[in-house]
């Protein structure tokens, strides 16, 4: 039946596809090798969390090597420099993460101060009075992970304008903050363990890695190499031309 046919592409069907094929197969190999990386990140981030806890008084952090390593911290809240983060929602109440820097106890090494996320309140009655919360006054010794502080954002406005110290923020940044509070922080904020004594009234529900990337990068890569295969019968059946009956 095929020597009915023969195959005469065209220049411009031709150019097209020379182009285009090694595009969508690049893209493919290109979401495979995103999906690696995440699950590689993945897995990284999961081994830290089964090492022994990081003791933060002792040892300084580096955001790269410990961002999602367990750690313990000894030392005295600062209340005063307390910030609510704004847009926080809970099973679709929405609230904010409350952080207030702890003032570290006989540091060796790294800065003096470590920013503990004691958790998640809902707004309360009016968004313009904050939460009011008790802060333990005495030293604690708290547990939890230590997270790098998410540079993905958008931010309409100078979250420090104002004059003076403002508690709410729609955004962490840790150099703005170690800028507006005049404390010297660590670049890992400390998401409090749910069963710390003293910091009753919050709800601590963290985040693990977002793994669902990876699902959706090898699905893209799925669609790309599909893409090119359509291609591929597109460009041979389009420039498939019958044979004439050779008594014409």
């Amino acid at each position: 039946m095929l020597k009915r046919y023969r195959f005469r592409p065209g220049w411009i069907t031709t150019l097209v596809f020379i182009v285009l094929l090694p595009i969508l197969i690049s893209l493919g190999f290109w979401q495979l090798d995103r999906a690696g990386q995440k699950t590689e990140l993945r897995d990284r981030y999961a081994a830290r969390g089964r090492m022994e806890p990081v003791d933060v008084n002792r040892r300084a952090l580096d955001a790269d090597e410990m961002d999602f390593r367990r750690a313990t911290a000894r030392g005295r809240y600062r209340a005063d420099r307390t910030i609510y983060l704004d847009n926080q929602v809970l099973h679709g109440t929405p609230g904010y993460h409350v952080l207030t820097p702890l003032a570290l106890d006989g540091v060796d090494d790294g800065a003096p101060f470590l920013l503990v996320n004691r958790g998640w309140v809902p707004w309360g009655e009016s968004r313009s009075t904050l939460p009011a919360l008790d802060t333990p006054s005495g030293e604690v010794e708290v547990s939890g992970r230590l997270r790098a502080p998410s540079q993905g954002y958008f931010t309409l406005a100078d979250e420090t304008a104002g004059g003076g110290f403002q508690p709410l923020w729609q955004n962490l940044d840790l150099e703005r903050y170690a800028d507006a509070a005049g404390l010297a922080v660590s670049p890992l904020v400390l998401e409090l363990d749910p069963d710390t004594q003293g910091a009753e009234g919050f709800v601590r529900r963290w985040r693990d890695y977002d793994d669902a990337w990876i699902d959706r990068h090898k699905a893209y890569a799925v669609q790309w190499f599909a893409l090119a295969l359509t291609l591929v019968v597109l460009y041979v059946a389009l420039n498939l031309e019958k044979r004439k009956p050779e008594h014409e």
